[in-house]
């Protein structure tokens, strides 16, 4: 299995959109079909499910489309359409209403939701939110691999939540469209341990942990 379903996803849909989806290619459809359909079938709380939700109605609106048109395409790919989209369209239903809507939504548009967030006594360190690491809200440098991530999540959560001095993150806060001056930067520029802070929001989104629990960043 890809660790980057969801963004071989969004790429193919935009190379379907492209085609104005009157004739979308056979190869394209399948292998968007197929990867929707493994990524919430293998991992239903992937945080990048999240860029999908911006885009919600489109893919909604072509599964059905494809799914009405079924019958013009070859019996193979017919099949497909048949067995993998209305799955899909649960998933993505679903996933909008049971995760993006309770957890996500709320903490996009501004800063108001750490209005009273507590202020780190050691001045080169500042507290963040589990709920405000989802990917929309984050600026990463380096990308996330799957070995990294693997090793992430076998950590105990006690051990992802407390400080390492070893292998502390280290990030920024940056002002974000929608912030007010009565509370932190909303964004926040992931220096190092990104892959931490993914699997961390991972189990937020999984109900694991607590999106108001507090995680230390050294300010870089």
């Amino acid at each position: 299995m890809s660790f980057f379903l969801v963004e071989q996803a969004l790429i193919l849909f935009n190379k379907l959109k492209t085609q104005h989806f009157s004739s979308p290619s056979s190869k394209e459809l399948n292998d968007f079909l197929c990867i929707l359909d493994e990524q919430f079938k293998t991992d239903f709380y992937e945080p990048r499910i999240t860029h999908l939700m911006l885009i919600k109605k489109d893919l909604l609106e072509f599964l059905d489309r494809i799914h009405l048109q079924q019958d013009f395409f070859k019996p193979a790919l017919a099949k497909i359409i048949s067995e993998k989209s209305p799955f899909i369209k649960s998933s993505l239903n679903a996933w909008h209403d049971n995760i993006f809507k309770n957890k996500i939504a709320q903490f996009i548009e501004g800063n108001q939701h750490i209005k009273h967030l507590p202020v780190h006594n050691d001045p080169d360190r500042f507290y963040i939110m589990v709920k405000e690491l989802n990917p929309l809200k984050l600026i990463v440098r380096h990308p996330l691999t799957e070995i990294q991530a693997a090793s992430q999540a076998e950590r105990a959560e006690s051990a992802l939540l407390s400080f390492d001095e070893k292998d502390p993150i280290i990030a920024a806060r940056v002002w974000a469209a929608g912030d007010r001056g009565n509370a932190p930067g909303s964004c926040i520029r992931i220096i190092d341990g990104h892959h931490r802070i993914y699997e961390i929001y991972r189990r937020y989104l999984q109900g694991r942990i607590d999106g108001n629990a507090l995680i230390e960043a050294v300010k870089g």
